[in-house]
Formats: C-alpha cells, sequence, structure tokens
C-alpha cells in the first residue's frame, strides 16, 4: 500500500459500524475502569469535589439549583452525578458514571455533526481526545498523577465548545443544514447546563 494510499484511506473511508464499535467500546472502558470498582481516589481540588458531591447529594433529595441553594455552575453537573446516588451506588463512583453520561449527551449530537463532516478514522481519533477530556479525572493542565473529579465542570465545558467551531460540511444540503441547526442548539443548552454563568467553566 502506498502512501498516497494510506492518506486517501485517512481522508476518505466511511463506515457507520466502526464508529457503533468505538462508542460501545469507550462507554465499557469508561464504565469496567471507572464505575465498576465502586470506589475512586482523589488527589487534588478535594474541597471542590467535595462542594460537588455535597450539591449532588441535595439534587438527589429532591433540592433544585439555585433555588434551594446556590450554585456558579449549571446545574446539569449536579443532576448527572446524582443518578449515581438516586441508584444507590457508592458516593466514590457518582462522579465517574456522571462522567459516563456526559459522554453520551456530548458525543451522541457530536458523532452526528462529525459524519457530515469527517472521515471514520478523524472522527475516532477526535473521539479519543474527547473521551479522555470527558471521562478521565485529570484536569486539564494537570500531571497524570493528579486524579480527581474537582473541576470536571471544567473538562465537560471545553468539550461542548470546542463543538461549536463550525467546520462546513461536506456537503451542505438542506438536511444537513437542519441537522446542523438542531445539534447546535442543543450543543448551546449544554454549554449553559454546564458552564453557567461563564462559558468558559472557571
Amino acid at each position: 500500500m502506498t502512501k498516497a494510499n494510506i492518506v486517501d484511506f485517512i481522508v476518505n473511508y466511511k463506515s457507520k459500524k466502526c464508529l457503533i464499535i468505538f462508542y460501545i467500546i469507550a462507554l465499557g472502558l469508561s464504565y469496567f475502569l471507572l464505575v465498576a470498582p465502586g470506589q475512586s481516589f482523589t488527589s487534588a481540588y478535594f474541597c471542590d469535589t467535595i462542594s460537588l458531591l455535597n450539591a449532588s447529594y441535595r439534587v438527589s433529595l429532591g433540592h433544585i439549583p439555585s433555588k434551594d441553594f446556590y450554585s456558579a455552575i449549571g446545574p446539569l453537573n449536579f443532576y448527572l452525578s446524582s443518578v449515581g446516588l438516586t441508584l444507590g451506588l457508592n458516593s466514590g463512583v457518582t462522579f465517574a458514571l456522571g462522567g459516563v453520561l456526559a459522554f453520551i449527551l456530548i458525543l451522541t449530537p457530536g458523532f452526528m455533526m462529525m459524519q457530515a463532516r469527517f472521515s471514520t478514522v478523524s472522527i475516532i481519533l477526535v473521539s479519543v481526545c474527547f473521551w479522555l477530556l470527558i471521562v478521565v479525572p485529570i484536569d486539564t493542565g494537570d500531571l497524570y498523577n493528579n486524579l480527581t473529579w474537582g473541576l470536571f465542570y471544567n473538562r465537560h465545558g471545553w468539550a461542548v465548545l470546542l463543538f461549536l467551531f463550525y467546520v462546513e460540511p461536506r456537503k451542505p444540503t438542506n438536511k444537513v443544514k437542519y441537522l446542523d441547526g438542531t445539534l447546535i442548539a442543543i450543543k448551546e443548552q449544554l454549554v449553559w447546563n454546564i458552564c453557567r454563568t461563564n462559558p468558559l467553566g472557571v
């Protein structure tokens, strides 16, 4: 296989089956590595982690963010994190499950947006970066051993914001344009509900 053939394969190869397989593998790895062990570890931003856990507990008890308690970040963070507590899971993995749910919410419309623009290989490479950004408990710019669930809303907010950088579709048909408009509106709502008062999440 020549160099030109390899480049052509990377740029033009399309396969929905490969994307679905990657999606399932990413979700499976996230669950078995972070949720299934039933416990977690944090070595940085401990106060932020406890504050987020407290807010997630309150939401699981029926409290409403910004009504029953003040929060400077979007309510979606607490609702996703409270799912694990509502299901009776250990508080150590509630943020891990929230990260998996955030990955589903962000990447599902993200895959639909990228399919009209990039090849399957490019989508998978970009999605691996999104998976690491959303799911792995390390804040951007930190060392690999600074594991923490604190400030996870920063990483989720950045992941959504990256999808709002518009790239022209390969074939901008009316169907693609309508789908783009819908998906971008969903992404903007995710930005608001994750970042809330500051679109950079800081």
